[in-house]
């Protein structure tokens, strides 16, 4: 027994007295009782009956001590540190590594310690800092308990020798009973014969060489830990003391054992050799009440920062050595520990900077969790042996749980053993992993001290009961949150219940290996995440910042500088994590809110490759605008996968996903999301800047940026589909009109078919002789398969059957539109299977289910690889760049954003498409199996944005944290985001390549204009409303603004525009098709690009045909519920013959134009503002821009255009008195549009065809023009179609709220529109098909008409727009209307050649034999036909819009009807010049002779395309041009004649004839030179009406007539053969007049 006092440790520096010494250590009531069997080696024993035992020797002792305290100061400490390290080193350089002698180690005694301290407290001072620190740690007492033993280790037989030893003794036991001879079992074993014998070759063995374990079990207690830091105050004696760490009860255990051999000294005596390297021992130590950590007092923030800066220039480290030891040397091994740390709570935060706020609020984070820390590592052979360790491996499995460390541990050993590697294992878990804002730190502890934890319960919002909505916009939902409270009809989050970052569960496993002896070093990192949820809004962020920079702080000023150390290789690291399920839900600035959701995460790395994350699908949820308290998805991706460029090399990402879909729910504002994530990103970026520069401001002016340089980004999507929900009562609505239509028509086929029958039991029917007998219909009803027979006969009573027919129809009407329904559904799954996601989603949000509809606009892409790089240019070529493609800019010039981007994007096919309409918008096809792109472009992309003046930018008011938060006195802090509101421009060339050979597909029509209107809203609401006051501008000053493009496109295959028609867009046959134009042969399409037309679109190609398509294999009848029934498929009616169905199966395509050797067809935009009241004084203060007379054709540059706030405006207008328009001065008020066709060479656009008989031998091969009764028909339906039916508002005015303001109208801003033709030369043909009931009973079809050709053919023709008066007797006032008739056009036609054509085809086979057995010379075959009459042969003259002949070579009769050098036809339609008097209305209805007989208007005579008005020659020149044309012919005759000599008499006369017509023709042109001067006039405005100088040159002519024609020596042929065939053609044309007067529609 030994017991003192107390031991002190004292410390007394030079110059102290000894009242100045300090107190280092103390120790008190010390007691120790202890006994020991044990002597040291050398010693002789006086035991001889087991001497050898090792558990011979014991000691056994008890300590207890009443307190230790220890005292240091930190310069000490490090003092001590520095002189032990320099002592190291010093020692390792001087003295060798020299062997040491081993020599035995004497075996230990077995232990039984005991140890009880009492209250323990560690003091480390600091002095050195600005102010006196003191850290205190203290334990009210811990407990220590050790017991260690010897046992013998008993050798083991394999695992399965039991089992094997029991299937052999059985099989023994079997032979012995089944012998035929007795056995006498009672004989020893080797008398017995070998059969019978008993095996006995499986002994027991040892595992090693190891007989002796000594082990040892030991456990710990200590009482809870805290440390306190006391910081002195600003009085002598005031101090303060503060709890920053509090650790509870710490129990641990251990249990282990070290193996050894028994061997023999030189003595005889045995002996214990323990091997250490056969340490294997468990340890478990854990904290019951778990650690708490606190650092958001300031005070303590600053102390530790004090004493980081302090102490921070102390010596660094010295480098490490290469010959330091591996990491797997230094570790312990034949360890398994684990440490549970149990709960463990952070509370961290800095006072709130807010300017406003003079409480300082701490705020910051609470980051709460159980934690628990595994390690193994078994090094050697012995340690990792399985029967030394308790695995339960088999219940782990059985329990689906992951294998433990150990296990892990044992099985690296065992594999790795042979190779002579070993690998080390480290594991954290983490249970209910919560982070949490802290708004103040007062309040929240207290919260937190008074329940123990601090965790409330989520609630899962449910989906809304009520009905979403009704109609479309009239009616509101009553429960619809209020204002303030909601985003979109979703409760904004709350943070003060809601935690920031809930993890369920972690588990990390890091590995240390090495696969072999001389391997090299690998480190395996693996973590799996169960769940994580995150939720955020601006004050979660701003107190995670605020926390986030106490740490910064901290960590900062306590980093000491790492000294520089030589470059050596990347370690050997290969990364794993997985996350099943990720919820991130943000609330933002100007209150909306995301939810974004991700599965199956996957995040990898392998030595030597670069890392790589993958996630089975991606979220993106928006609040719904129409369902309360629902969410609607906005986008999805499915099999998500990045990688990122490989260390070393230039930054980059590749991503990769099998689909991606941008849906945008139906009336979502997008540009709201958009703009809350930019002003999220600003405020960020503004209270990062607070913190890291340690001023607050409120709000930061924009300033000019440097080119942004973009990391190389590569992107491969499977499929992409961007989509826009319809209105849901508009698909319904949609749906149900068109099912409508056809179970309508069949109600009305029943409800003839009763009235009928009423009329036959009525006796009223004016045919009574109809019985059962008289066939299955009525005279004059359509013959149905299903129509049901009607006789004089009933056996239901008139209500009875009344009710059955009422039931059959509702029935057959339920039936269809559930077919429909469930096509449509069935169409749009299988559409988005792509996007299907095969795990099952469940979200903690509400989700609006799918309603399997198609879209209002779906774009659907595949294989699409893009790739975006920086192009390395400097900011002076991006700023030329821009120049080229837009207009010079300023030297000075300034941007806040600037982009340029290599830009590359590839595809495979695409298809843009409106609701579920037949015919796409754009539809391009794949190339051949689709491995190579069908779409391809490569260009520099800039994106910029100009920097304007202080009046160019808004501050946008963000409410960061709401008053009130945290502290009831606490103020709100709301900063101002400057936004630039100049709009963001784009730059490009696009040199585009579509390499399909097949067809691309374009639709336009106006039937899809209400579709396009509500697209256009959806697509304007993709970007925010300007926040400049002006007035807006049309899409196309938006495109001149923003759009600056040039765009080729090159078309390998064929191009087909599809112009529909009918108002009907599910209608494409009869009207309802339309037009298409197919362009072929080297298809070019330029966009904005220079060209010597001035026009802005123009589509090359070597041939264009113009036709009325075949669409009928687009009839649809699953999509409007028509039942397939077979009796009704189109084989079983084709096999039935008719001929209805004959001509339905020859109807084709109609061509109508074929423009052949390259055609160019161009549209050109020129735009014309006016001056305004307050800029222009002599056009008066009329502020109808018709009335104005400035015509301004000059325009500011787009970079001229500089955009205000609504301030700066009202300021701005304050100043000048008059109204402010940012766009004045690049407004265009009105648009000169111009389309052009040119099909003839370059040398025959200017002058005329000299070829009269044609180039080729084939109509085939020029330009021809193909009309017919029909194609007329059709071309005046579709031409009607552009009236201002389909241009009327669609849910506008006050029924709807949420609509915008109509944006402005291209149509009525078109001032004029101008077509020009020219083509050389063209064949025009028009035909007319004979009926007839010899025809008939012949089986032929015959067609007369008339064909044409024109060596030039050039048109011109022009529409402007004219207001005219209408006076209204009845309602006694007048009002304006705007149109656009035609007022001039000029026609030119020259060689003129017209010959009459009778063709005869055989409808049938018998005549066609009769056909072929004749010999018609009159009508030859056209194989028979001359060359010269070969040429005005064409198949296509004769097919119309619903008939085409199947006889291919036809009798024809070609005879000449007239020709003609020159044709002329001009018109010009008088205007009157409107003035600004035009306003008085008053004025108008005085002046009723002049104004309203005589329309207005100020357009006609601008330069807005090249014109050929008043460019053809006048009478004289013409004429005179003739007649030297005819000179030259006859005088080169008489040349011939004379250089012949023919001096007979018939020659002589001859002569004399030739001689006198050319004096005529001399005569004539004399008088043409003397006397003709007629010239059209091209002015068209009244003379009285002149008003500027460009008119009075364009009135130089003298003809004033409205219709003007010019025919120059024509000339007639009239026979037996011609004169029947105009006939015909005349009578022909007025039975068409009568068809097309007493039939409905042609």
């Amino acid at each position: 027994m030994l017991g003192w006092q107390s031991i002190g440790l004292q410390c007394q520096a030079p110059g102290e007295g000894l009242h100045d010494k300090t107190q280092l250590l103390a120790i008190r009531q010390v007691e120790l009782d202890a006994f020991s069997s044990w002597r040291p080696a050398g010693w002789t024993r006086d035991e001889m009956l087991f001497s050898n035992d090792p558990n011979l020797a014991l000691t056994v002792a008890t300590v207890r001590i009443a307190s230790i305290d220890l005292a240091a100061d930190i310069q000490l400490l490090e003092g001590l540190q520095r002189a032990a390290t320099d002592s190291r080193r010093s020692r390792a350089a001087t003295v060798p590594n020299q062997a040491k002698p081993t020599r035995p180690a004497q075996t230990p005694p077995r232990i039984r310690l005991a140890v009880e301290l009492g209250h323990t407290c560690v003091l480390v001072a600091d002095s050195v800092s600005d102010q006196s620190t003191a850290i205190t740690i203290a334990s009210d007492g811990a407990h220590f308990g050790c017991f260690s033993s010897y046992s013998d280790i008993c050798g083991r037989r394999a695992p399965n020798a039991a089992r094997d030893a029991l299937r052999e003794e059985e099989a023994l036991q079997a032979r012995r009973s089944s012998a035929d001879e007795a056995v006498d079992l009672t004989l020893p074993e080797a008398m017995l014969k070998p059969q019978f014998r008993r095996s006995y070759d499986r002994p027991a063995r040892l595992d090693d060489d190891m007989t002796t374990a000594l082990r040892v079990d030991a456990t710990l207690m200590v009482l809870p830990v805290s440390l306190r830091m006391t910081l002195d105050g600003p009085g002598e004696r005031q101090q303060s003391t503060f709890d920053v760490v509090t650790v509870g009860t710490i129990f641990g255990e251990a249990s282990g054992d070290v193996r050894g051999k028994n061997e023999t000294d030189a003595n005889g005596a045995e002996q214990v050799q323990l091997d250490p390297t056969s340490l294997s021992c468990n340890v478990n130590v854990g904290v019951d009440s778990g650690i708490k950590i606190r650092l958001w007092d300031k005070q303590v923030i600053a102390a530790l920062i004090a004493m980081g800066n302090a102490h921070r220039s102390s010596p660094a480290p010295p480098p490490p050595t290469s010959s330091q030891r591996c990491v797997l040397d230094r570790l312990p091994s034949g360890v398994s520990a684990q440490l549970s740390l149990g709960q463990i709570a952070l509370f961290i935060g800095s006072p709130d900077p807010n300017p406003h706020c003079h409480l300082r609020v701490v705020r910051g984070l609470s980051i709460r969790t159980t934690a628990a820390l595994n390690y193994a590592f078994y090094r050697h052979t012995s340690q990792g042996l399985r029967c030394r360790h308790a695995l339960d491996q088999p219940t782990r499995k059985k329990l689906r749980l992951t294998d433990d460390v150990t296990s892990q541990a044992l099985a690296f050993a065992n594999a790795l053993d042979k190779s002579g590697g070993h690998a080390a294992l480290l594991s954290l878990s983490a249970m209910d992993t919560v982070v949490r804002i802290v708004e103040d730190s007062t309040g929240f502890e207290r919260a937190y001290d008074s329940a123990g934890s601090f965790v409330a319960e989520e609630s899962r919002p449910q989906p809304a009961q009520d009905n979403d909505f009704v109609a479309w916009n009239f009616l509101r939902n009553k429960d619809a949150p209020e204002h303030g409270t909601s985003a979109n009809n979703v409760p904004l989050l709350d943070m003060t219940t809601k935690p920031l970052v809930r993890i369920s569960h972690v588990l990390t496993n890091f590995v240390v290996q090495k696969p072999a002896r001389d391997a090299e070093l690998e480190y395996m990192l693996s973590t799996r995440c169960e769940l994580v949820s995150l939720a955020a809004d601006e004050a979660a962020i701003w107190c995670g910042l605020l926390g986030a920079q106490a740490i910064k702080r901290i960590c900062a000023v306590w980093k000491r500088p790492q000294p520089a150390a030589a470059p050596s290789a990347l370690p050997r690291l290969s990364v794993n994590a997985s996350v099943p399920t990720i919820w991130v839900n943000f609330s933002l600035p100007l209150k909306e809110q995301i939810f974004l959701s991700l599965g199956t995460i996957q995040v990898s790395q392998r030595p030597n490759e670069t890392a790589r994350a993958t996630s089975e699908y991606v979220l993106l949820h928006v609040p719904s605008p129409k369902h309360v308290g629902s969410w609607e998805e906005l986008g999805r991706i499915r099999s998500l996968e990045v990688r990122p460029s490989a260390p070393g090399e230039r930054l980059g990402f590749d991503i990769k996903a099998t689909s991606l879909r941008v849906r945008i729910p139906h009336a979502y504002t997008l540009s709201k999301l958009v703009l809350n994530v930019n002003m999220l990103i600003k405020t960020l970026k503004l209270l990062m800047d607070n913190l890291k520069h340690g001023e607050f401001h409120f709000f930061k002016h924009p300033v000019a940026e440097p080119p942004k340089r973009v990391p190389r980004i590569g992107i491969e999507i499977a499929s992409l589909n961007l989509e826009a929900k319809d209105h849901p009562m508009e698909t319904d609505m949609n749906l149900a009109w068109r099912v409508g239509l056809i179970e309508q028509e069949t109600r009305n086929r029943l409800e003839d078919t009763f009235e009928q029958k009423l009329h036959i039991l009525a006796g009223t029917h004016p045919d009574m002789s109809i019985t059962d007998e008289d066939g299955p219909g009525l005279r004059g009803l359509p013959d149905l398969h299903d129509s049901p027979k009607l006789s004089d006969r009933f056996g239901v009573s008139l209500d009875e059957a009344r009710y059955r027919l009422d039931w059959y129809m509702s029935r057959s009407w339920v039936r269809r539109i559930k077919r429909a329904k469930l096509e449509q559904r069935r169409r749009e799954i299988s559409a988005l299977r792509p996007l299907q996601i095969s795990t099952e989603i469940r979200l903690p949000i509400a989700v609006v289910p799918p309603r399997n509809s198609a879209p209002l606009f779906r774009a659907s892409f595949r294989g699409i690889r893009m790739n975006v790089a920086n192009p390395g240019l400097s900011r002076r070529d991006i700023i030329q760049y821009m120049s080229d493609v837009s207009a010079p800019f300023r030297n000075d010039v300034e941007f806040s954003l600037m982009v340029p981007l290599d830009f590359q994007w590839e595809m495979g096919q695409a298809t843009v498409q409106l609701r579920d309409y037949p015919l796409p918008l754009i539809r391009i096809q794949p190339v051949g199996d689709g491995s190579q792109p069908a779409w391809s472009v490569k260009t520099l992309f800039v994106v910029a944005e100009e920097l304007a003046g202080p009046d160019s930018s808004i501050l946008v008011p963000c409410e960061v944290l709401p008053g009130g938060r945290g502290h009831r006195d606490a103020q709100s802090m709301v900063v101002k985001v400057a936004k630039t509101i100049m709009p963001v421009k784009t730059y490009a060339r696009l040199a585009i390549k579509i390499a399909s050979d097949k067809t691309t597909e374009f639709t336009w029509g106006n039937s899809y204009q209400p579709a396009i209107q509500d697209l256009m809203r959806v697509v304007e609401s993709l970007s925010h409303p300007p926040r400049d006051p002006s007035p807006k501008i049309g899409f196309w000053d938006k495109f001149r603004l923003i759009l600056h493009w040039r765009v080729s496109v090159d078309f390998v295959g064929p191009v087909h525009l599809h112009l529909k028609g009918s108002y009907d867009p599910y209608s494409f046959t009869g009207h309802g098709a339309g037009f298409a134009l197919s362009w072929r042969g080297n298809t070019r399409l330029e966009i904005a690009q220079p060209n010597e037309q001035y026009e802005t679109i123009q589509i090359k190609a070597d041939e264009l045909l113009i036709a009325i398509p075949d669409l009928t294999a687009l009839k649809d009848g699953a999509a409007i519920g028509v039942d397939p029934n077979p009796a009704q498929s189109p084989a079983t009616v084709r096999a039935e013959g008719g001929s209805e169905q004959d001509m339905i199966e020859r109807r084709s395509t109609k061509p109508c134009a074929r423009f052949l050797n390259g055609v160019r067809v161009g549209f050109g935009f020129k735009f014309e503002r006016t001056c305004r009241p307050w800029s222009c004084a002599k056009c008066g203060s009329s502020e109808n821009l018709m009335h104005r007379q400035c015509r301004l054709f000059e325009f500011k540059q787009h970079q001229d255009v500089i955009l205000r706030s609504p301030e700066a405006i009202k300021k701005l207008e304050h100043e000048v008195g008059h109204p402010v328009d940012s766009y004045e001065g690049f407004r265009s008020d009105f648009i000169h549009f111009s389309v052009s066709c040119i099909a003839a060479p370059r040398q025959q656009q200017a002058g005329r065809d000299n070829d009269s008989t044609g180039a080729g031998l084939y109509a085939e091969n020029h330009n021809s023009l193909h009309f017919s009764p029909k194609a007329f028909a059709h071309f005046y339906a579709w031409w009607k179609l552009f009236d201002h039916t389909m241009s009327l508002p669609i849910r506008q005015g006050k029924a709807f709220p949420e609509s915008g303001p109509p944006s402005k109208k291209f149509g009525r801003s078109l001032g004029t529109i101008k077509y020009r033709f020219n083509l050389a030369p063209v064949y025009v043909s028009h035909f007319y098909s004979q009926v007839s009931q010899d025809l008939w009973n012949q089986g032929k079809a015959q067609y007369v008409g008339l064909k044409a050709r024109f060596g030039h053919f050039r048109a011109d023709a022009h529409q402007r727009a004219q207001e005219k008066v209408v006076r209204h007797e009845k309602l006694k006032r007048t009002t304006t209307v705007v149109h656009k008739p035609f007022y001039a056009a000029d026609l030119l036609l020259d060689q003129f050649r017209v010959k009459g054509v009778a063709a005869d085809f055989s409808e049938t086979r018998k005549s066609l034999e009769a056909k072929a057995a004749s010999g018609d010379d009159d009508m030859p075959q056209v194989t028979a036909l001359a060359p010269e009459l070969r040429q005005w042969y064409n198949f296509f003259d004769f097919i119309d819009a619903d008939r085409k002949p199947f006889d291919r070579n036809p009798r024809v009769s070609i005879v000449d009807i007239g020709d003609c050098p020159h044709v002329f036809f001009a018109k010009r339609v008088k205007a009157r010049q409107t003035t600004a008097n035009d306003d008085d209305q008053a004025s108008v209805a005085s002046s009723a002779g002049s104004h309203i007989d005589v329309e207005s208007s100020k357009f006609g005579h601008e330069k807005s395309h090249i014109c050929y008005l008043n460019t053809m020659k006048g009478v004289g020149d013409m004429q005179r041009e003739i007649t030297e044309g005819r000179m030259r012919e006859l005088q080169h005759l008489l040349d011939d004649m004379l250089a012949a000599r023919t001096d007979d008499n018939d020659g002589l006369a001859q002569r004399k004839i030739i001689e006198h017509r050319l004096h005529i023709l001399r005569r004539h042109l004399d008088y043409l030179a003397s006397s003709e001067r007629r010239r059209i006039d091209d002015d068209t405005f009244q003379a009285h009406d002149a008003l500027h100088a460009a008119q009075a040159q364009n009135r130089r002519g003298e003809t004033t007539f409205e219709n003007t024609f010019h025919v120059h020596c024509p000339r007639i042929f009239f026979n037996n053969v011609s004169r029947n065939i105009v006939f015909k053609y005349w009578f022909s044309s007025q039975d068409r007049k009568r068809e097309e007067y007493t039939t409905s529609h042609a």
